[in-house]
């Protein structure tokens, strides 16, 4: 590659992260299966719709289709509860998470507020308090000097 000034090479853009790509391709891939159903629902509704106002004896035809859309909701039932299955496992795991790793975390973050609240008061009370008043008596006893070089000063 030719040496170019950075000021002219294009700009690339940055890479897109692994697990929210993959997370997006999962959300389609979901949203993408339950059109194509509901597509498939309506569908098979309208052609049993036509066949049963143009075709008088395609009762038997209709059962099939029945049948075939009772099957269809049953397994759309059961991918229902294993999908509440997996929601009911997730939120054990949060929940386990939740106890096990944040609370001792949030005590210990509230141990470390209180010990540096105790440290910050010791400071203040035996380090601050002593110096500010050490440089209060310090400036006031250089004013009083000073006042006194200025009247021995008019004195003379």
């Amino acid at each position: 590659m030719p040496d170019v000034p950075p000021s002219t090479q294009p700009d690339s853009p940055p890479p897109a992260p692994e697990g929210k790509s993959q997370g997006n391709n999962t959300v389609r891939l979901i949203v993408g299966f339950i059109v194509a159903l509901i597509a498939i629902l309506v569908l098979g509704f309208l052609v049993a719709l036509i066949l049963a106002f143009t075709n008088p004896g395609a009762a038997a035809g209709l059962q099939i289709l029945r049948d075939f859309f009772i099957i269809v909701l049953t397994l759309e039932g059961l991918l229902i509860g294993v999908a509440l299955i997996i929601l009911v496992l997730q939120v054990a795991r949060l929940i386990n998470l939740l106890q096990n790793e944040i609370q001792p975390i949030l005590q210990e973050t509230g141990d470390t507020v209180r010990t540096v609240k105790g440290t910050a008061t010791f400071v203040s009370r035996n380090v601050a308090d002593p110096v500010i008043r050490a440089s209060g008596f310090l400036a006031f006893l250089g004013a009083v000097l000073r006042e006194l070089f200025r009247i021995f000063r008019l004195v003379r």
